[in-house]
């Protein structure tokens, strides 16, 4: 099959966040097997170091919602994947216009921001999201069926053996909970954190520095498994409605478990690798469900094997994510 993916932003190896690497580790499986991916997107500047050029073909121009009428009829799609919320609520429109148009569009985190055609009107849109409670939700906003496609994470490029101390935080900016961990780890001054930088830091959503002496800020990294290595547990407040959370999950192949909010999907993701807690819970609660963990180390060995367990489970293995994903875009 040629599958056309789009995307409203850059894409690697000029723009990395969790949801390119994610189709990134998809459009590899597919290749693998014979299959053709293409990915448009928008133009993003100089490629990251580390980051090497998909051995697959990316088109770049400024609006690949406005050259998807001139490059499906070009490039003859099996397929065509719209990267949602944004800019699949504009394909979405674009393939209401006319009931032959067949769009695949795929959520990996929630807008409510934006409405799309009722199914009456763009018969031809099928719907998948990448966690149980993604697709729940929109199977409510869309009153029509939504699949379930997990993201693809390949386990060896995160499975490592840990033998560090540190309290993990990826990506430290207002929406993930920067200030929240900053709380905590002005509350726990024996623990040692480790703030690892993400490679987007823009002015909408800037990165923040926790200026305290037990945290250490992080360079971002190609290979995730030198980040892994120095954890003993993740820490995830995030702010956000959480499709799922992949820090959770990457850190899961390797026994680290997590205490995260309940936001979106994050209690699916972490599952009984963990603790999960409400939002609007102080900073002291965080303290304490961190040292129950920490500071018993029968129950951190519990939660450390559950980790394991739960990153295993049969539907997200990235076989069965590459099955459903097939499956998804041949109806």
């Amino acid at each position: 099959m040629r599958i056309l993916f789009v995307t409203g932003t850059g894409y690697m190896p000029e723009a990395v966040s969790g949801a390119n690497v994610s189709l990134h580790a998809l459009c590899m499986r597919l290749a693998g097997l014979g299959h053709e991916p293409i990915v448009a997107c928008t133009p993003a500047g100089r490629a990251l170091p580390g980051w090497p050029a998909p051995g697959y073909d990316v088109i770049r121009v400024a609006d690949p919602v406005a050259a998807m009428a001139e490059m499906i009829p070009v490039l003859e799609p099996d397929a065509t994947v719209v990267r949602a919320p944004w800019p699949a609520v504009r394909a979405a429109q674009w393939a209401a216009a006319a009931p032959e148009r067949r769009l695949h569009v795929y959520f990996n985190s929630l807008s409510f921001e934006y409405a799309f055609p009722a199914p009456a009107r763009a018969p031809g849109l099928r719907y998948a999201a990448n966690s149980r409670f993604l697709a729940g939700i929109c199977e409510a906003l869309l009153g029509c069926r939504v699949a379930l496609v997990p993201s693809v994470i390949e386990p060896d490029e995160y499975r490592c053996a840990p033998d560090g101390d540190r309290i993990l935080f990826v990506n430290p900016s207002p929406s993930k909970g920067a200030g929240l961990v900053a709380a905590i780890a002005e509350r726990l001054p024996h623990r040692r954190f480790l703030v690892a930088r993400s490679w987007a830091d823009t002015p909408a959503d800037p990165l923040l520095e926790i200026a305290l002496p037990n945290v250490e800020t992080a360079a971002p990294e190609h290979d995730m498994r030198a980040i892994y290595r120095r954890a003993r547990l993740v820490l995830m407040p995030s702010l956000l409605e959480e499709s799922t959370g992949r820090v959770v999950s990457e850190a899961q192949f390797s026994g680290i478990p997590a205490v995260a909010i309940d936001r979106g999907g994050l209690a699916e993701n972490v599952g009984a690798g963990g603790t999960v807690l409400p939002l609007g819970a102080p900073p002291e609660r965080w303290c304490d469900a961190i040292e129950a963990l920490l500071g018993d180390d029968a129950a951190y060995a519990a939660a450390s094997r559950a980790a394991r367990a739960h990153a295993a489970r049969p539907e997200c293995t990235p076989e069965s994510a590459l099955a459903r994903f097939l499956g998804f875009v041949m109806r």
